[in-house]
């Protein structure tokens, strides 16, 4: 996998911390401050020239190459599977993939390591599991879209490299835990059972509308009938169960009911692994938990589907925060 990405020029074989004078504007005045610009340089086979991956503070350190080979065969070393890498489009943020667990059984579900950073500063290295359901492609759990999440590392560019492979190797372990506690989350929800009215209720409260007109109300009057449809394709049908709102659900994440991709602002993968589309997938998640828990929907408040947080209370989980 390292020698392919780099190849490729996917990652850099090289990176460089080169000292600048960074310019800023406060109060209509002009300052200069020290600066490091992390340049990585690349693989020959790449035909790729050197770029500038980011623009941080003087005392910013950057993940070398070496302790990226370093990280990764650790993983590889802690029983995760190498499945591939990828970096979005200005190369500022390289990301690798493991499989961890069971692979190919008969539910179709499939625990993933995901290990990110950043050049450019906006993140630490983090490193977490997520559960895809291979028939659809559904991202069904991400520990980075919780941040109660114990299966979640996230590790200072300051801390030793011997610290940031002590904490991937614990979250990869968390990870496989947490995997198979989903996969009995996903057994269940295969077998429960839904009445239609059940199937309304659940989808509404997943995708609640605002009453007042407006184009956030067309917004989620559209993603509601969205996962009505998603329930009818056939990669998402388990029957008349809460397994197929939970892969309709998350299908319309990041696609139409046709299949198409929904557009996003960034970079799709790493919104996915990272950003607002992993927490979205998490509120599902905890949705489909909290059915399961005590056969009821009544406790959740109408909200937004992004910002939610599920909480225990006398046995229930309650979604806090959805507008």
């Amino acid at each position: 996998m390292i020698a392919s990405a780099e190849r490729s020029g996917c990652w850099p074989v090289e990176v460089e911390s080169a000292p600048v004078i960074a310019l800023s504007m406060s109060a209509g005045e002009i300052g200069a401050h020290n600066a490091a610009a992390i340049v990585g340089h690349y693989s020959a086979a790449s035909d790729k020239a050197p770029m500038v991956l980011g623009i941080n503070g003087g005392r910013y350190q950057a993940t070398t190459a070496e302790e990226w080979r370093a990280l990764l065969r650790a993983a590889a070393a802690a029983g995760a599977r190498p499945v591939g890498g990828f970096n979005v489009p200005d190369g500022s943020r390289p990301v690798a993939l493991f499989d961890v667990g069971q692979v190919g059984t008969r539910d179709g579900l499939t625990t993933r390591v995901v290990i990110g950073d950043s050049y450019n500063g906006t993140s630490a290295l983090t490193g977490g599991g997520t559960v895809n359901r291979n028939a659809c492609a559904n991202v069904i759990a991400s520990a980075h879209g919780s941040r109660e999440s114990a299966a979640w590392a996230k590790v200072r560019h300051t801390s030793s490299l011997s610290e940031r492979i002590e904490a991937l190797s614990e979250a990869i372990a968390l990870a496989m835990a947490s995997g198979e506690t989903v996969r009995e989350t996903y057994a269940a929800a295969r077998e429960r059972r839904l009445t239609t009215e059940d199937t309304r209720e659940i989808i509404a409260r997943l995708f609640p509308v605002p009453e007042e007109p407006g184009r956030s109300r067309t917004i989620a009057e559209n993603l509601r009938t969205d996962a009505v449809h998603a329930m009818d394709r056939p990669e998402n049908a388990e029957g008349p169960t809460l397994a197929t709102v939970w892969n309709a659900a998350t299908w319309t994440v990041d696609r139409h009911p046709n299949g198409a991709a929904r557009a996003t602002r960034g970079d799709a993968r790493t919104s996915m692994l990272f950003g607002s589309r992993g927490k979205r997938v998490e509120v599902v998640r905890r949705m489909i938990e909290v059915v399961l828990a005590d056969g009821s929907v009544e406790v959740v408040e109408e909200g937004s589907p992004l910002e939610v947080e599920a909480l225990a209370s006398t046995g229930r989980a309650l979604i806090d925060s959805m507008f």
